[in-house]
């Protein structure tokens, strides 16, 4: 089960690397070949969590910004999931030709999954869009 729904870790390998190339003197490949050498990944910044909308005191202004924070980091890879699966899906399409009904199957679940789950609603919430474009939509009827 997991060789056909492969974790979205092996999707962000697997996807195509840029290069590109420039001319260099012998001297430069050289200082280039050692740099890169000494290079290392980057670590990344872990965010502490923080409570929620819910759990605070919607009066502490600090509390507020790192809640809301919070949520547009969390919206934000969810969205960037998302976008990853789809491009997983095109790069498929194109690959597979007519076959990309079978074989790139297990992808167009985990999409159609990601888009139903990972539904981005914004740090203020559906009731206050929908109560906005109430607003807007009267007030341009009036």
């Amino acid at each position: 089960n997991n060789l056909q729904n492969p974790p979205l870790a092996l999707l962000l390998r697997s996807s195509p690397k840029t290069t590109f190339h420039r001319r260099t003197t012998p001297q430069q490949s050289a200082q280039m070949s050692s740099s890169q050498a000494d290079w290392e990944y980057p670590e990344h910044k872990v965010y502490e969590r923080v409570p929620g909308y819910d759990e605070i005191d919607l009066t502490d202004r600090k509390a507020l910004l790192a809640a809301r924070e919070q949520k547009l980091r969390d919206d934000w890879v969810r969205a960037m999931e998302v976008r990853v699966i789809r491009e997983q899906l095109s790069k498929c399409y194109k690959t597979e030709g007519v076959n990309h009904y079978q074989n790139c199957r297990h992808l167009a679940d985990l999409y159609l999954q990601a888009i139903r789950q990972n539904n981005v609603v914004g740090y203020r919430g559906r009731e206050w869009a929908a109560r906005n474009s109430r607003d807007a939509r009267d007030a341009r009827d009036a």
